[in-house]
């Protein structure tokens, strides 16, 4: 299961959670006027995609003044969440904490900001902050559909799946769209090998969500895996999965009209004949040294995360997997690259996100 980030229709469904004010200081006091209205105004076009219908320099623009809100309004934590979901879209983990941070820093519940939190710090491989994270917030508010999500990824990352379909159900029962729990709960089932009942999850998703491509690559892997490989034909390897953790969508109650869950990985092209007697390709050792690298997945079986990096490395990428430390977090990355300048790796980032269907994430 992968973690999924998430898009720019999430960021509107922020908005109605504004209802604290601006703490403001003497200094900024006559500028942290109205905050809320403030951002449903510069969230409005985000939402709706007239910024997009303008060109990419006005929804930067747009993004320009969110920051400035935030140096104006540093109390107004819906302002807060909104730039923290921004960063991370943007691939800057360093910056959506920090905004975040500064919302959890407070006394009362703040779910949606424990959410993407607890969401970033999983993909770090930080399980045990993660937890800490959600079971607070789950105790100051109790009835988040989100928080239970989240807490479902954590403990599916540390194998406890009984726990994870047990928190799956109740977020379902607290709000949570029926197609996002079912797709979670049928990757469930898939892990522990009981193909039929997640067939039967993914078809109630795609009832839901007919054109859903992510859904429908995994019925159809299914499906090839059942079928009997002809006489003299080697049996179709198993697809891999792309992620280890069931996604929780950020903020967890925001339905978008395209689902925000996870990608799977994108159905390989048939191979060329050359390929073919190539035989597979050779994954690349971790390049030495600092720089910028392209993270793909974090697996906790070493023979998926390997697949993926070969496939990967069949199409001339130079893909590689960073097995876990001792005593850490098992999990397996499986990262592209290492980057002198950050313009590169976000080239190379944008091409595997357009070609491949994965949301990668960089790393320093």
């Amino acid at each position: 299961m992968m973690i999924r980030v998430p898009n720019r229709l999430l960021v509107a469904a922020i908005l109605p959670l504004t209802m604290s004010g601006c703490m403001r200081s003497p200094l900024r006091a006559q500028l942290c006027v109205r905050p809320d209205e403030q951002l449903a105004a510069l969230l409005a076009p985000l939402q709706s995609g007239e910024c997009r219908q303008t060109g990419a320099f006005a929804c930067d623009r747009l993004e320009r003044e969110l920051e400035r809100l935030v140096a104006v309004c540093p109390g107004h934590a819906p302002t807060l969440i909104v730039n923290a979901v921004l960063a991370y879209e943007n691939q800057q983990p360093v910056r959506a904490q920090q905004l975040l941070d500064s919302v959890l820093s407070r006394p009362q519940g703040q779910p949606d900001a424990a959410v993407l939190r607890a969401r970033i710090a999983i993909e770090e491989g930080n399980l045990n902050y993660a937890r800490r994270l959600l079971d607070t917030q789950i105790r100051l508010v109790p009835d988040h559909a989100g928080l239970h999500e989240t807490l479902a990824a954590q403990l599916y990352v540390e194998g406890k799946m009984a726990e994870a379909a047990t928190e799956l159900q109740l977020a379902g029962k607290l709000g949570a769209p029926r197609w996002r729990i079912a797709y979670h709960l049928g990757l469930i089932e898939e892990s522990a090998g009981r193909a039929d009942e997640a067939l039967k999850l993914y078809e109630e998703v795609l009832g839901a969500n007919p054109d859903w491509p992510t859904a429908q690559s995994r019925i159809k892997a299914l499906r090839a895996r059942r079928l009997k490989p002809e006489a003299g034909t080697p049996a179709e390897a198993p697809s891999p999965k792309p992620e280890s953790a069931p996604p929780p969508s950020v903020p967890a109650a925001a339905p978008a009209p395209a689902p925000p869950a996870p990608v799977a990985a994108a159905p390989s092209p048939p191979p060329t004949t050359a390929a073919k007697a190539a035989g597979p390709a050779a994954t690349i050792a971790e390049p030495a040294g600092t720089g910028f690298t392209i993270q793909i997945a974090a697996l906790r079986k070493a023979e998926e995360a390997d697949a993926i990096a070969k496939r990967l490395a069949g199409k001339g990428y130079p893909a590689y997997v960073v097995a876990p430390a001792s005593g850490s977090v098992p999990l397996y990355r499986v990262r592209v690259g290492k980057y002198q300048e950050r313009r590169e790796a976000d080239t190379v980032a944008a091409r595997l996100q357009k070609e491949e269907q994965f949301k990668p994430w960089i790393v320093r």
